[in-house]
């Protein structure tokens, strides 16, 4: 019942450790997939992984026309000497700041993007990330932005007076009470109105229906007046129908010949995809933060320099805080809740890392302001400048209570699982594999040793009985993979040095302790019950033998005593008579016929199915076969044909070929298991 229950319990922890670990990697997948940044991984600078937004950018199909590739053959060749140095820093722990690149695309153009590049491991070894964006659109608004510029300056030389008409940034002039003077034609555009229409007005005046914008506007510029200093504004339009869009305005005090403000000049930007970009950005930031909830994790920097630490949401959650709580109690927060027992360790393990430049890595206790006792896992590294001074300690939280229960209550299960079978009335060893891992006190004493390092998987195959080797070799193998479809029950025979032959019987079965698969091996010695079997065998053979012989010695007297009472003379037929008789007894088919229905009704149609799959089989074959089928050796069965041993090997060699089986097939075998 116990083991049962085990068993059971092994398995609901199994699941629950499977899904946990399933629910960590899918949500991990997910944020790098769904992240619009451009995510790619090379190892000896080949690409071993890109995420679905580097595909899109460099316009691949599949990862297939991306993985394998060298990073040099797709990077434009004015940025390779770049990105080698970058790859040094790299190696030499050095901090790397983002820069633009070009990569070569599936229709041979080039993508401009912003990346950085940062030590990571992928499958375990060491690799490069690059993490980016895509600044193709920014590029080629800078290039237009330029040409603009030398166009302008062209103009500018040849008519100074149209300068308005080729400026970059929409340009408006307010007096000072907020009424446009003065709007540039590229205003115009930006907000799809006349000139005309608007001078003179203020902007509640224009804007209608964007009241929010109008009154923005004008307080902004009833600041400017009041302050007569300069003010930066964001301005959003949002439509009923259409896309929202944004601008950045910046608002400056202009002053008269007496200092006073006379009028306000305004220089408004689109900022449109650069306010989307942030909306997606803190859309990322926001599933990291539900992510980091629903796994129990979280992470934290610390800046050395000013000694302040920051904590995420998921990080947070552990302690049972919200972020305007943390906001409010300040720095230390978090370092208040490591247990008093553990908070020395994990500080001076902090430092350490930080000095030798080592991973953190710890296990420790934590309080959370419920006063619920957690494990914790914590895992950190710290990022230095290029001196080698160090700037942060980042680090990663992980709630591992659940976990660290589970274990601890799949320890006390073994625990009770080895105090069962320390004292079992039976052998019992545990593998992984070939390699033994648990043996009990019983089976210790059945191979006579007495420290369970000493027994192992070659020891056992050693001490093996040649005969029986044949039926063990699979068990090996199977071992070997740890994997049993169904249980295996063998007996063997057994002889370790210093002892005497053992006869044991094996049930393997598939056992799931704390997670791991192991072979469990259940040994019996049943050398005294084969004992008694050999004996009662060999009583059944004596008594066969002896039968016969009595019946033998009965006929004979019988015929004796017609010879003594025909008061004739003997003569050499009488002698002949009696020889006869000895002979024909030896092959008399009356006990054969008796012998084989005990057999028939031991194994079921033996004789039957013998004939019909063996036709060449002699009556004596079937007869040497039943003999075997009853498990007597070799010995006995000489006896019974009144022959000698030799005489039935030979007689077994012809039986093998007549039935075609293989040389490494032993006759014996193939009976009994026939």
């Amino acid at each position: 019942m116990l083991l049962n229950n085990f068993s059971e319990l092994q398995k609901e922890l199994t699941l629950l450790s499977a899904q946990l670990e399933t629910e960590k990697v899918d949500m991990f997948n997910g944020i790098v997939e769904n992240t619009t940044s451009f995510i790619a991984i090379f190892q000896e600078e080949k690409f071993v992984f890109a995420n679905s937004r580097a595909l899109v950018l460099l316009k691949c199909r599949n990862s297939s026309n991306l993985i394998g590739r060298n990073i040099y053959e797709i990077l434009h060749p004015q940025f390779h000497t770049l990105i080698q140095g970058r790859l040094l820093r790299i190696e030499e722990n050095r901090k790397n700041e983002a820069i633009p690149i070009k990569l070569k695309t599936a229709d041979n153009d080039y993508a401009d993007l912003e990346v950085n590049s940062v030590p990571f491991v992928y499958n375990g070894n060491p690799a490069v990330m690059l993490v980016g964006r895509d600044i193709g659109t920014e590029v080629e608004l800078k290039n237009k932005l330029l040409e603009e510029d030398r166009l302008r300056n062209q103009i500018m030389e040849m008519h100074p007076d149209l300068s308005d008409f080729y400026t970059p940034d929409a340009i408006v002039r307010f007096d000072i009470d907020g009424r446009i003077l003065y709007i540039s034609p590229s205003y115009e555009d930006f907000l799809g109105i006349s000139k005309s229409s608007v001078v003179g007005f203020s902007p509640i005046d224009i804007f209608k229906d964007e009241a929010e914008v109008g009154q923005t506007l004008s307080c902004a510029i009833a600041q400017v007046v009041e302050s007569q200093s300069s003010l930066k504004v964001e301005i959003k339009f949002a439509p009923q129908t259409g896309k929202s869009r944004y601008f950045l305005v910046w608002l400056a005090p202009q002053f008269s010949e007496t200092g006073k403000v006379e009028t306000v000049l305004a220089i408004a930007r689109k900022i449109t995809s650069l306010k989307e970009a942030e909306i997606k950005l803190e859309q990322s930031i926001g599933r990291l933060n539900r992510a980091e909830l629903i796994a129990s994790v979280g992470h934290m920097e610390y800046d050395i320099a000013s000694n302040v630490r920051t904590w995420s949401e998921g990080a947070l959650s552990i302690l049972k805080v919200s972020p305007e709580e943390q906001s409010r109690r300040k720095n230390g927060n978090y370092l208040d809740c490591i247990h008093p027992e553990d908070v020395e360790r994990v500080m001076s393990e902090q430092w350490r890392s930080i000095e030798q430049n080592i991973p953190f890595d710890q296990m420790y206790r934590m309080i959370d302001f419920e006063g619920n006792l957690k494990m914790i896992h914590g895992l950190g590294k710290t990022q230095y400048d290029s001196e080698g001074n160090p700037l942060k300690f980042m680090g990663i939280v992980q709630d591992v209570t659940k976990l660290f229960d589970l274990n601890k209550r799949v320890l006390e299960e073994k625990d009770k699982y080895k105090l069962f079978i320390d004292d079992a009335p039976v052998g019992v060893m545990l593998f992984i594999g070939e390699e033994l891992q648990y043996a009990n006190k019983l089976m210790l004493q059945m191979v006579g040793i007495s420290d369970q390092h000493e027994l192992s998987l070659v020891l056992l195959k050693d001490a093996v009985h040649p005969e029986d080797w044949e039926q063990i070799a699979p068990i090996i193998e199977n071992l070997h993979t740890n994997m049993l479809s169904k249980p295996i029950n063998v007996k063997l025979r057994i002889q370790l040095e210093g002892l005497n032959l053992k006869y044991i019987n094996l049930i393997l079965s598939n056992c799931l302790i704390g997670g791991s698969k192991y072979t469990q091996v259940i040994v019996s010695d049943i050398t005294s019950e084969e004992e008694k079997e050999q004996k009662v065998r060999q009583l059944a053979a004596d008594a066969l033998y002896l039968g016969q012989k009595n019946k033998l010695l009965e006929v004979i007297e019988q015929e004796i005593r017609k010879v003594l009472d025909s008061k004739s003379t003997y003569t050499k037929s009488d002698l002949q008579n009696i020889l006869g008789i000895i002979k024909g007894f030896s092959k008399s088919e009356q006990d054969w016929e008796l012998f084989k229905t005990q057999i028939n009704e031991l194994h079921s149609d033996f004789f039957s199915r013998l004939k019909r799959d063996f036709h060449c089989l002699t009556q004596h074959d079937i007869r040497h076969c039943a003999y075997i089928k009853l498990n007597f050796d070799t010995k006995e069965i000489a006896r019974f044909f009144n022959v000698k041993p030799e005489t039935i090997q030979m007689a077994r060699v012809r039986m093998k070929k007549k039935m075609k089986l293989s040389e490494a097939t032993d006759l014996k075998d193939f009976i009994l298991r026939y």
